[in-house]
């Protein structure tokens, strides 16, 4: 798989330094199944289209970037330029990725999730980033499910050590570095980003080849996320608290309630902000998944078949905004995530 190299912007020295990034794109469908179908395109093209079959156990679909660079920086003395010591230099990967399950044959989208790996590139010169994300669900016959978005990668420009930026080391010139790239090429911009492309997947939904009696359940009863607030709160508000009990009360409508009286679990997944230690976040999780738990077993009463799994900040987001920001940054982080899975439905309906 090559990697795409980008021109060194101005403030580093060119012998030394490069930006380097490869990408790809990938569809699963029918996750863990003995018949799951994988569709990749790598290196990374602008536009994916995927054929796929409704499947009891849905899929997941994921764009990701890798970046290979080192920046060293520079000086001009007596009409040459002259290397003066590493900038920074390292290799990470960003990307975006969409779980999807079916509804009477026709995709449905659950939320986006970006990432990084290291998950903390928040003091990172150049980083990585998805915009622009979006998803159409299927509607009909003739409406193609798709995903799309915008990659960048942004050089942090401004000087100074604090959230605003991170500091170069360019005494000359004075002014901050400053670069933009859009593929394949294109003019500078002030905003330190280079656009490494739009991409766009869409779907062609083939029909099952044999009738499955899950596709027949509204996915909004498989799932459910409830959002917290702010930083360190353990218990759901009483807003998040109604949603709960909504989605029980649908639950206990539904041909899902026998089945959950006679052993399907329910699955809780915890999950925190990366704004403390693992060991601390990885607490706060598991307190707001037992809450949740608490809650759920007396409004649906019986003692349903609880499987916990508290992920503590696995997925969060990388901390790149000021502490008074967090809450809003980072609400999507905080939350506890409630799901029936397809495959034990289907099981329980075999029975």
């Amino acid at each position: 798989m090559p990697f795409i190299s980008i021109p060194v912007p101005d403030g580093f020295y060119k012998k030394d330094s490069f930006i380097k990034w490869q990408g790809k794109a990938e569809v699963v469908n029918g996750l863990g199944a003995p018949d799951e179908t994988f569709h990749r395109h790598s290196p990374f093209i602008p536009k994916m289209r995927a054929v796929i079959r409704p499947h009891p156990k849905g899929g997941k679909v994921s764009v990701e970037v890798t970046v290979n660079y080192k920046l060293v920086k520079e000086k001009e003395f007596r009409g040459q330029k002259l290397p003066t010591g590493l900038a920074e230099q390292g290799s990470f990967i960003f990307g975006c990725e969409w779980s999807y399950s079916f509804y009477q044959g026709q995709v449905v989208f659950g939320p986006k999730k970006k990432y990084t790996s290291p998950p903390s590139l928040g003091a990172k010169l150049l980083q990585g980033r998805c915009d622009d994300l979006e998803e159409k669900e299927q509607r009909g016959d003739k409406i193609r499910a798709y995903v799309s978005g915008t990659l960048q990668l942004h050089l942090k420009v401004v000087p100074g050590d604090d959230a605003n930026g991170w500091s170069v080391g360019v005494t000359v010139p004075e002014t901050p570095v400053s670069v933009s790239y859009t593929a394949p090429g294109g003019s500078p911009t002030s905003e330190g980003d280079w656009q490494l492309g739009n991409f766009w997947i869409d779907f062609d939904v083939q029909a099952p080849e044999k009738p499955d009696k899950t596709l027949n359940l509204d996915p909004k009863l498989l799932q459910l996320t409830l959002n917290f607030e702010t930083e360190n709160q353990p218990d759901i508000s009483a807003a998040r608290f109604d949603e709960l009990k909504k989605w029980i009360d649908a639950i206990k409508k539904s041909s899902l309630y026998p089945l959950i009286q006679n052993g399907l679990p329910l699955h809780i997944r915890g999950h925190a902000s990366s704004t403390g230690t693992a060991f601390y976040d990885q607490d706060l999780s598991s307190k707001r998944s037992l809450n949740v738990q608490k809650r759920l077993e007396r409004m649906i009463d019986g003692l349903p078949k609880i499987i916990p799994n508290d992920r503590g900040k696995d997925d969060a987001s990388p901390i790149s905004v000021k502490p008074t920001e967090r809450n809003k940054a980072y609400l999507q982080d905080r939350n506890v995530t409630i799901y029936i899975d397809r495959a034990e439905v289907s099981a329980a309906l075999s029975r």
